[in-house]
């Protein structure tokens, strides 16, 4: 599923929620993807609760800044 919101600059983000399996089907690691264009800004699944899809916009605006604001890998 993806969903589209607009962050408080104005500026339009499509997000995903990937997840990655492990071996024999077990759940692994998820994280929300924000694309824009060519930017694309990962969230671990541990940096918030509840269902992303029921996140208010100023929340996921949240947690893309806070994305934002992480060094690179």
């Amino acid at each position: 599923m993806q969903r589209m919101f607009t962050d408080r600059r104005g500026t339009d983000w499509a997000v995903t929620e990937i997840k990655r399996s492990s071996p024999h089907g077990l759940t692994g690691q998820s994280w929300l993807c924000f694309r824009n264009g060519d930017a694309r800004v990962r969230v671990p699944r541990d940096a918030f609760r509840g269902d992303w899809r029921r996140l208010r916009p100023s929340d996921l605006d949240r947690l893309l800044e806070a994305a934002r604001s992480l060094p690179p890998d």
